[in-house]
Parts: C-alpha cells; structure tokens; sequence
C-alpha cells in the first residue's frame, strides 16, 4: 500500500529540468552541462527539455493497436474519399471570372438593405445611401461581389434563386423563422442549391442571456435541419448608432471571402446576365407617334454561365423570349485591380459600381443617363473678355473646369466623405490592430456609450447625416491583410501592413525626377506616323502633337506615292487655309515634345534619305553595307550574350506600347529601366505562383483533400532523376478517376489554346463573348409596359436559350406534393410552373406508371409518394428542376409552393388513359350468341369498341362482334351482337371493362409579371414594431398585363379575364391574372358544384325474384323415392287452417269481466315495472358519472406521484453519476 501511494517523480517537464540540472551541477562543479544537440541546458531551464530534431522517431508510437482497428480506420479513410469524390467538372470560368452574385434574402423589417450598406462600406470605404439593384464592388486582388436584395414577391425570388451563388438569409432572431425564409429554401433546392450562409439579426431585444444562448442553439439547429449539419448560422448582435458593429461586419466579410462555389450544371450549361442598366434606345419620334408600340431596350451586365453568342435567343425573366439584336462587349466598369506587390488595395483600386444606386455621382434613368456634379467641384473661369468686376453675373460668360473632377462609377470616396468621416465617425474604418485580432477600436468607437435603437421611419431621414460619411483614407494600409485573406491569395495573411506603406513611400521617392527622365527621352512614333491610317496618325496626333496628313498640291489631291511616303508633313502653322477657330477646336496635348527641334532634324533632305533604307521599300545594298561597318548591331547569333547585344544596342521603341526608351548611361533612366524589367519577371513569377496554386485548388477540390493533391502531383510529369521504384509506385497509385481528370484537364487545355490562337473578332464568332465579359445586350420588339413600369429594385434576368429550348411540347415530370401544401392538387388545375430560366402556367395532368408501362390517369395528387405529371410548355433538358405554386398573392398566409419535382423527358404525343366500365342487359339469347342493349348510344360507338373483351357477373367471358340496325330484332340504337363461351342468361349483366385515352391540354400562358405597375406595399405581420431599417418594397402579386406574343407563341386566351382581375384573390386594378381554379370561380359566384343526378347515391331497390313453379310429371313422381317426391305444399307451408282454428269462440259475460280485469291489471304492471325501469337507468347513468370523475382523479393523482417518483430518482441517478465521475477523476 506505501508503494502505491508513494509519489512517483517526474522524468520530463520544468521540474524534471531543473532537478536534472541541479544533479549534474554537484558532480560538475563549474560546468554547465549541455543537452545531446548541443544547446545549453541553462538557457533551456525556464522553457522545459526540447527534443532533438535530428532524433529518430520512434516507429512504434504511431501504429494502430491492433489489426482490426487498422482495418476500421483503412476502411473510414476509404468511405471519406469516396464521397468526396464528384465527377470532374471543368472550370469555364476565365482569368477574370465574372463577380460573385451575393443575394440578402430574408422578410420584410430583418434588415437587409442595412446589411448591405454595411458590406459595401466595409469593402469601399464608401456610403450607399438608398442600394437599388446590383451593386458591384472589389473585394480583393482576384475577386468581385455584386450584392442584390431578394425581392419580396414570390416571382421575384423564384428569378433571385436563378442567379444568386451565394445566399445571407437573413432571420430576426426576436421572432424566429418565418415563411418567407423555408418558401426560399424550397426554392433554392429546386434551382440547384447554391450556397446559403444564415444571419441572425435582432439579438439585441433579448435582455436574458440564458434566453438568448438557448434561442440560438434552437435557431441553428432548425436551420441545420433545412440545409445540412454544420451550416454557418452567423450571429448580429445588434445595432450601435443605427448601423452594425464592425468587427461583426468583418467578420461576415471574411467568411464571404474565402467561401468555395460549385458550379451548378445549369448555369455552367446556359449563358446569362443579370442587369444593372437598363436604357431604352427607341428614337423619340417613334414614342412621341406610337406611345405603345414595342421598344428597343438595351441592358448591360456581366456575362455568366458558357459563352455568350451573337445573335443568340434569350428569355427575359418576367417578359417572354427575345432575339439579341446587337451583342457588344465593353469595357469592365469595375475591373479587378491586377497584379500587384502590395497585399491589399489602395482607396483607388477600391471600386463600386451600382449605376441604380445613385453611387458616383450617376443617375441612370430608363432613357437616360445623368451627371450630378457638386456646385463646389467645379471651378469657374472667367470668359475671354469679359471682367468679373464690371457687374457681369458669377453665371453668364463662365465655362466648366472639371479638369480635378474623379472619373464616375464610384472608384473613389469624395473628399467631402473623408472630411465627414474625420468629424463623425472617427472608428468607421478598421485599423490594423482590429485586423490582427485586437479589440483596441472596438473600445475607441463610440466612447460615450450611446446605444440607439432608429425605428425605419427615422433611420431613413438620419441616413444623410450618419451614412453619409465614410473612413479615413489614412487606414489605406490597414486593410491590406484583409482584403489579402478575401481575395484568396497565397501571401502569408499575418504580415503587417507597416511594410506595404513602407514599400509604398519608397516606390514615392524619386518619383518626379524619374518622370522627368522618361519624358525627356520621350521621341516621336516614326512607324505609326508612316504606315498607319489617317485615323491612326489622328489618334497619334492626340497623343503627342498636332501631326496632320499631307498638304494638297497644286490641283488639290493628296499624293500617296512611295516618293511623297518620306516627304516631311507641314507643321501646323504652315498648313494653308488654316484658321483661329480650328486651333482652338484643336486637340491639346500635354505631352513633353518639342515639335520644331523635330521639324528642323527632319526638314533635311539628306536625314529623309537615310530614313529611306531603313524600310522594306528602300535599297537593301544600302543597308547591308551599313550593317557591315557596324558589325556589333548586327543581329545576335544563336546562343549569343544577351548581356553583350544591351551594350550594343542604343535607343529602341516598343511599337505596341508607343514608348521610346533610351540606352543612354543617365543613372535614373537605368534604374527606371531596371524597375520595369524587375516588375516584368515578379510578375512571370506571381504568375507562376498563382497557376501552382489554383492546380493545388482543383487538385484538393476534385480529388478529397491530400490524395487528390498527390494524385495530381503523380500525374504532373516527374523530373529526370526519378527511380524506377518511384515511376512503378506511381503507376500503382494512379487510378481511373484520375486518368478522367487529366483527360477533363487536358480537353480543356487544347481547347482554350485552339481559341487563344485565333483573332479576336474570329474567337468571338467562333466562340462567342466569355463569362466574365461586360456586355451590352440590344433587344428589339419588348413590350412598352416593361418601360414603363420599370423598378430598379426587380434585378431583370436575360437568360439565354439552346436551340433545342425554343419549342414546346409535352413534359414529363416527376412530381410530388409538397408536405406543407394545405390541399392535394386537382388534374387541370392551373398551377405556375419554374423551369429553366421561364415562369409559365399550365394544366398538369397526373398519372401513375403502370408495372406495363401504361400511364393510368389520376384525378389527384396521391399523399406522399410522387406521380407524374404531364405539363406543356417549352422544352427543357431531362434532369431540370421543377417548381409549382398555385398563386404568387402576397397575403396568403399559407404555404405558396404546391409541388416540386424534375423533368424525366419530353414528348410530343403522350398517352395517359383512364379506366371505363360500361353495362348491358342481353334481350335475345341463343346457344352462345347474345343481343345486348343498353351499353351504347349508337353505332358509331359500337363500332369503336368492335373486338373488345366483354364478362357477364356470373363469369362468361364473351366478345364484341357487330352493331345491330335500330328496329332488327327488337333492338334499340347502340344494340349488339356478341358471342360467349357458354349460354348466358336473360338475367345476367353484361359488363365492358376498357382504358381509353384522355385529352392533354395544350395551354401555355407565360407570366409577366415585369409588365405590371409597382406593387404596393403591404405591413409585416411580426408582433415587434422595433425593426431596422430596411428597403424592402412589400410587393403584392407579380402579375401583369398580357404583353403581346410573337406569331409563334399562340397563348390561349383566358375568358373573363379583364373582369376578373379586380375580383381575384390579391389582385390589382389593371394587374394580369392568370387562369384561376374552378374553385375559386366558384367562390366569387357564390356557387356550389353542380350535381349529376347519375352521380348521386340512391338507396339500392331490388325486386324479389318469382321463380316459376317446378312440375315434375307423374309417371316421374311414381318412379321417385318418398324422400325426393313433392309433397303437399299447403300442408307443409301450413297454411290450411283445422277444425279447432275454424271454430268461433264465444265468451259469458262472467268470463269477459274476468279477461278484461286481467288485461286491466297486465297494464298496470307493466307501467310500474316501466317507471322503475326508468328510474334504475337514471341512477345508472349518475352513478357512471360519478366512477368516471373518480377514476379521472385517481388517474391525475397517479400522474404525478409517478412524475415526483421521477425526479426524484432523476436527481438521485444525477448525483451518483456526478459522485461516479469525481470518484474517476
């Protein structure tokens, strides 16, 4: 027992250290030991014994116990690299991919718009008063994001969830999920499914932590139950002056940025745009004569999905299908910063672009675009001739000078932001101590403590004074590790943004003395100026100097002959006919160029000529003989110094960039052109580095973490010194997953390459416009109504079409009713269909697939299991989500999504059947022959079902011969003739048991909800009135007036249709409606269903059959057994009365009292045995009462001494596990 308890001393640790030390100090005195690999074992005192790098590992410490543990975690690693695998998808998207489309989805009062506000003053340092459509932003060296708020109409979220890659839904956390957020959940499944990150907004309103904690654990869990264990639940605290905090803004911003995207099958398959502009281009004389004919609209957005192709169909979300008239590609708006050294971006390279937003000083209307310029950003000069003193008005005789004005679109905050944000809102921006992890500002901002709930009456007027400011300019270098971790660059994230502001005041120094060099040495463009157009030599004339054609001669005409090819050109003074107002209107030139010392070299003739051979039309001799007495510029020889031939060489012109550099020994001229050719290789460099790092990507992406980044490092080819035991291992490990991924890689290699090769008008021909590409769409023929009643919060999606979506036919889908749906879908009901990028309505048809492959109709949706649907509408290809919702209304209550389900495929005939059973009665029969009557109504209807199996109740199967004339044999109309396997009876029914086709509607109505005035809006139903402020246009149906069809979409006509729009649930005046339910016309009738009196039920009259008498003959009867024989049926019936029942009975007047006092007293009895019949029934019943309370309450008292029972062993069960626990520890 003393051996057990006694303290065992420690072998490693401080302890153990300073023991060991103390130990070797008595044996050596004066000597300080040292450990094995040679460090002083007193400087390691305080840090406890490090171990040897060098020391070998031991082999044992890392195996599995035991062989069935190695099996289990051999076959775990297996399984988890299974299902990370996917098939190989390749990546279309180019160098400069287009943005991230980020969509805040949520109710109306969660806050989306001041999420929004919040994240582009975060990324831009710049303040969005009122955010209207897209609002695109650089978040990053390599990365863009456009954010969008999700419309508040079931159309418009239906379309967000077609574009979106990247979902904040956001959820008031006071009130907890809403229908909205589970109808978009259900949405984004059936559009495949982009990412979804969930906010919690509204967190403030819970003053109990406890409350709080559990509210969030319940919240996320249930969110995780939509989408997937683990999804990222985000958490708002709340608001402090009216805006979110930043590190919590920050934070969001960061799990956006290194967030992954899928590519989704139909979007990586079909081009399409969402908009930002949108102009109407139709001339003004065509509206002013017709004010509803169609327009021509132009819409600008980046090109997403494949390749955009001119001339290429496309469907208008909410308009109909259009023909793109005029494609053209711009230029990027808000292009990607480049590369670069420095980490992060600089204010200038923080770019916004929202053209609807009213951002940058741009107001773009639906026909036009407007400049707003600040009366103090421009400064006025006086005219020419006209004295500000002499009573002449500041506004007449004065010109613009927007000379310092920035360039529109938002790529700078204004001064007047950056003095604001000084005085208003000193912790706007996020230092560098915030960046690092600190929470230094967080104690800085706001020092008065002052916390402020706005109400979104308020918010909205306040926002001019508070969002109106932005972050200082000085924090430029502080966001540099953030925007590095967002853009996803490989640099190391923890490095301080003190070096890029160093780098940044050394690469300043020097810098207008370097100019000054390279303007100086600055010449003229010899080679444009002599073979380019007259249009070219303007343009070169914009840059540099007023350079003109050659003068006219004697008769007027210009030569264009090789001789007058060298001839100098007239300096401007010396052109004839010159006047005053063509040299004001002359283009100015800032450049650093002296034009006479030009003009005096080259007014010599002897300079011309010796220009001459230097082209391909002088004398060759010439310049080989030059060559020959200047052997050191003759061209280097293979395998020459390159070093060597820069000695050599003396001025050279880039003719691409226009720029002469000189070889001249003036030191600041090298060393400018030593920077350039530095920055050239760093940036073949980073180059480099990025190409590794996006194969490392994929390689992780595709191939499930470390094995696929080794099975790409297998694929890449090994260098020379490789073994053969290395070649042969990896030949081993290579597998067919990875031979289809090289091959994936490699088409798509040679393809890319095949289009880099060709030209650029040939590669857009050919290939059409890449993703990522700013374009502007021209279409022709839309509809006036989308003029004018165009919302800029309604995001138009131009989606284009393959040439095999054009047509219409027949869909089959799996469908299945979704749980929530109040009520089963009815065969013919309309319903609203999502397929592809379209939005139509249709009649379905379901049906259930036979074990024969017969569609057997169905007249409802069954409960819980799937069934197919037939739909006609536009064809789209097998495996295409599907969506269906009765009514787009805003105020239904309910659950708005009927059914979802996918296309199995398409057909242009299909044939769904439904049973028939029809009956008959046979008026003639002989031997197997019957006449039936009574099954149809006509000949021609007995001649459609002639060799149809028939079956009478008794069994005999017969079959359907002929039809018989009206009047042969008795007969009546729709008479037969058919034949049987045996004799059947007068008496049988003759039933005919048939599947016959069932008529598919063909009706297709496209929604147009674009077309419709602006919806109105409608209150929250969410019990708090304290909500943040908020943009959202509560919007009421997305219906809208039918727009006039193309000839090739004829759209059945909807009767009623204009006079039941005002009557139909949720409707507008002038609002489209589409084709609505039986039901529901019904109800606006006030009728009820029609009754078939052949459908009511009635009670079942059968009349007795009379069989006739059975007479047996009488030598047959003599012949019978007594048993068998007949016998007298009055006497066994008894019906024959005897002597004793004939008799009469007459009674004395003695014996007649005597019955009737009997009879008397008969009653009497039997009234008193009634009542206390009576009165024992009540007694039961009370008594039956008073049991039933008694066992209730005995019931109610076992309950809870049982609950009690409970806790109590509860509590102690509690305790010895707790006592169990502290005994373990």
């Amino acid at each position: 027992m003393g051996d057990k308890s006694a303290h065992k001393r420690k072998t490693k640790g401080h302890k153990a250290a300073k023991r060991k030390a103390a130990t070797l100090s008595k044996d050596n005195k004066n000597t300080i030991p040292a450990t094995t690999d040679g460090r002083n074992l007193a400087g390691s005192l305080g840090k406890g014994p490090e171990k040897s790098s060098n020391a070998p590992k031991n082999p044992k410490a890392f195996v599995f116990a035991s062989r069935g543990r190695a099996k289990i975690q051999k076959a775990r690693s297996a399984e988890k690299d299974q299902r990370r695998m996917h098939v190989p998808q390749n990546d279309a998207l180019p160098d400069e991919p287009p943005p991230m489309v980020v969509l805040v989805q949520g109710p109306p009062g969660v806050g989306k718009t001041l999420l929004i506000k919040a994240l582009v003053q975060h990324y831009t340092r710049q303040n969005v008063a009122n955010p209207l459509g897209p609002v695109t932003l650089v978040a990053g060296k390599q990365r863009r994001i456009t954010f969008v708020e999700c419309p508040q109409d079931l159309n418009g979220m239906i379309d967000a969830a077609k574009y979106c890659d990247l979902v904040l839904l956001l959820v008031d956390g006071a009130y907890g999920f809403e229908m909205e957020t589970f109808e978009f959940l259900n949405i984004l499944q059936v559009h495949g499914f982009p990412k979804v990150m969930g906010v919690l907004t509204h967190l403030d309103a819970f003053k109990d932590a406890t409350k709080l904690k559990n509210t969030k654990k319940a919240l996320k869990h249930r969110f995780w139950a939509e989408i997937y264990a683990g999804a990222k639940l985000f958490y708002l605290s709340g608001l402090r002056n009216g805006k979110y905090l930043k590190r919590e803004v920050l934070n969001l911003a960061r799990f956006i940025s290194i967030i992954k995207l899928r590519p989704l099958s139909w979007r990586t398959a079909h081009p399409y745009i969402l908009t930002d502009r949108f102009e109407d281009v139709t001339p003004g004389e065509v509206i002013e004569q017709q004010p509803a004919s169609d327009r021509r609209v132009a819409v600008y957005g980046y090109s997403r999905g494949c390749n955009f192709h001119p001339g290429a169909r496309v469907h208008l979300a909410g308009v109909g299908d259009f023909t793109v008239t005029d494609m053209e590609a711009l230029p990027d708006p808000c292009p990607l910063p480049g590369s670069q050294r420095r980490r992060g971006l600089n204010d200038r390279e923080r770019m916004l672009y929202a053209p609807m937003s009213q951002v940058g000083g741009l107001v773009f209307d639906k026909d036009a675009a407007y400049i707003d310029i600040p009366d103090w950003k421009v400064s006025y000069t006086a005219k020419e001739g006209a004295d500000p003193g002499n009573g002449v008005p500041p506004d007449e005789g004065v010109k613009m000078d927007l000379s310092g004005e920035r360039q529109p679109g938002g790529d700078e905050s204004s001064e007047d932001d950056e003095s604001a944000g000084d005085e208003s809102d000193e912790g706007s921006d996020l230092n560098s101590e915030d960046e690092q992890g600190t929470r230094a500002s967080n104690a800085s901002t706001h020092a008065n403590g002052a916390r402020q709930r706005r109400p979104a009456g308020s918010a909205e007027a306040a926002s001019d004074d508070d969002d109106g400011t932005a972050d200082d300019s000085g924090d430029e270098s502080a966001s540099a590790e953030d925007d590095s971790s967002q853009s996803g660059s490989d640099d190391d994230a923890d490095a301080g943004a003190a070096e890029a502001e160093e780098g940044a005041v050394r690469w300043k120094l020097g810098l207008a003395d370097r100019a000054n060099a390279l303007f100086k040495s600055r010449g003229v463009e010899l080679h444009a100026l002599i073979y380019s157009t007259p249009a070219a030599v303007n343009s070169i004339h914009a840059k540099h100097s007023s350079a003109y054609p050659p003068p006219p001669d004697q008769n007027g005409n210009v030569s264009s002959d090789d001789d007058d090819l060298f001839k100098p050109k007239a300096a401007p003074s010396q052109r004839p006919g010159e006047d005053t107002a063509e040299a004001l209107d002359a283009l100015d030139s800032c450049l650093a160029l002296n034009m006479d010392s030009v003009g005096e070299v080259w007014s010599v003739p002897a300079a011309v000529e010796s220009l001459r051979n230097r082209f391909v039309t002088g004398d060759w001799e010439a310049g080989q003989a030059r060559d020959a007495q200047n052997p050191g510029l003759a061209p280097m020889e293979e395998g020459g110094n390159d070093d060597d031939a820069e000695e050599v060489f003396g001025d050279f012109e880039d003719l691409e960039l226009g720029v002469k550099q000189s070889g001249s020994a003036d030191p600041v001229t090298q060393a400018a052109m030593q920077a350039v050719r530095d920055e050239a290789k760093q940036e073949k460099l980073d180059a480099r580095r990025a190409a590794k790092k996006a194969a490392f990507d994929e390689a992780y992406d595709q191939g499930g973490g470390a094995k696929g980044v080794d099975a790409a490092m297998h694929n890449a080819p090994a260098p020379d010194n490789n073994n053969s035991k290395d070649d042969d291992r990896e030949d081993d490990e290579a597998t067919f997953y990875d031979a289809m991924k090289a091959e994936v890689m490699a088409r798509a290699a040679r393809t890319k390459a095949a289009l880099e090769a060709l030209p650029p008008e040939q590669r857009v021909a050919l290939g059409g416009h890449v993703p990522g590409t700013y374009m502007r769409l021209l279409l022709s023929g839309v509809p006036c109504e989308l003029v004018n009643h165009w919302n800029p919060a309604q995001p138009l999606l131009v989606g284009g079409l393959a040439s095999t979506e054009e047509g219409r036919s027949f869909l089959q889908l799996r469908l299945k009713r979704h749980r929530w749906s109040p009520r089963v879908l009815k065969t013919r009901d309309p319903l609203t269909f999502s397929v592809g990028w379209r939005r139509f309505q249709s009649l379905p048809v379901y049906a259930m697939e036979d074990a024969n492959g017969r569609m057997r109709h169905l007249k409802y949706t069954p409960e819980h299991m799937h069934c197919t649907a037939l739909v006609y509408g536009p064809m789209v290809p097998p495996n295409t989500g599907i969506l269906a919702v009765q009514t787009a209304n805003a105020r239904q209550e309910s659950w708005r999504i009927s059914a979802t389900g996918v296309v199995l495929g398409s057909e242009a005939g299909p044939r769904v059947v439904k049973k028939l059973k029809l009956t008959g009665a046979p008026f003639r029969v002989h031997k197997h022959t019957a006449f039936v009557g009574g099954m149809f109504a006509s000949q021609l209807e007995v001649a459609k079902f002639e060799g149809a199996a028939v079956r009478t109740v008794s069994g005999i199967r017969g079959t359907i011969k002929k039809a018989l004339r009206p009047g042969v044999h008795g007969g009546k109309a729709g008479s037969f003739r058919a034949s049987f396997e045996d004799k059947p009876l007068l008496s049988d029914i003759v039933f005919l048991r048939a599947w016959i086709a069932v008529d598919l509607p063909r009706f297709y109505n496209p929604v147009t909800n674009l077309l419709a005035p602006a919806p109105v809006r409608r209150a929250s139903l969410k019990p708090h009135a304290d909500t943040h402020q908020d943009g959202d246009g509560q919007l009421t149906d997305g219906l809208a007036e039918p727009s006039p069809s193309s000839p090739a979409e004829q759209v059945e006509v909807i009767p009623n249709g204009s006079d039941g729009a005002v009557s139909a649930e949720g409707g507008a005046v002038g609002a489209w409606v589409g084709m609505r339910t039986v039901a529901q016309l019904r109800r606006e009738r006030g009728e009820g269903p029609p009754r078939n009196p052949d459908s009511l039920y009635r009670p079942i009259e059968r009349a007795p059959r009379v069989f006739n008498p059975l007479r047996i003959p009488k030598q047959l009867q003599a012949a019978m057994p007594f048993k068998s024989k007949p016998k007298d049926p009055k006497s066994r019936l008894g019906k024959a009365q005897t002597l004793e029942q004939k008799r009469a009975v007459v009674l004395e007047p003695q014996e007649r009292k005597a019955v009737t006092l009997i009879a008397q007293l008969n009653a009497l009895r039997n009234e008193r045995a009634a009542k206390r019949r009576a009165g024992r029934a009540r007694q039961r019943q009370k008594h039956e009462k008073e049991v039933a309370a008694e066992n209730e309450w005995r019931t109610q008292h076992s309950k809870e001494l049982r609950k009690k029972r409970y806790i109590i062993e509860g509590q102690a069960d509690k305790r010895s596990s707790k006592r169990a626990k502290h005994r373990e520890d």
